[in-house]
């Protein structure tokens, strides 16, 4: 079983963040303080293009970690591990650049699309 503070979930955090454009001042996600582009709705901040705004970076990030946290476990309602990549992207982005958005997330885990959440735990 996976513990909140493994290190596997911010480097799938951070994999995330990555192919969600996180980082450059001018992306949404920098600009909303949501490494994950995550749509959770109104945490008090409003939303912008359907994306939940955060009052800063840390509480996004904790909200990204939260979910690669369900994901990894699978306690999340929508992923669980034996998911590869691509079907998680398929959720995730609801389809839009599925494809890209799996190959990014998993290259930069060392694996491919057609690798599980699972294959990451157990590499």
């Amino acid at each position: 079983m996976i513990s909140r503070n493994d290190p596997k979930i911010m480097q799938l955090a951070q994999a995330i963040a990555k192919a969600e454009g996180f980082g450059p001042p001018t992306n949404l996600p920098t600009r909303i303080n949501n490494p994950g582009d995550m749509c959770l709705g109104d945490r008090g901040y409003g939303v912008q293009s359907g994306k939940t705004i955060f009052p800063n970076v840390a509480d996004g990030w904790a909200a990204l970690t939260r979910e690669c946290y369900l994901m990894l476990t699978g306690e999340s309602h929508l992923y669980n591990p034996t998911k590869t990549f691509l079907q998680v992207a398929t959720l995730y982005t609801g389809g839009d650049a599925a494809e890209a958005w799996a190959t990014i997330v998993s290259g930069v885990l060392g694996l491919t699309p057609q690798n599980t959440l699972e294959d990451f735990l157990d590499k």
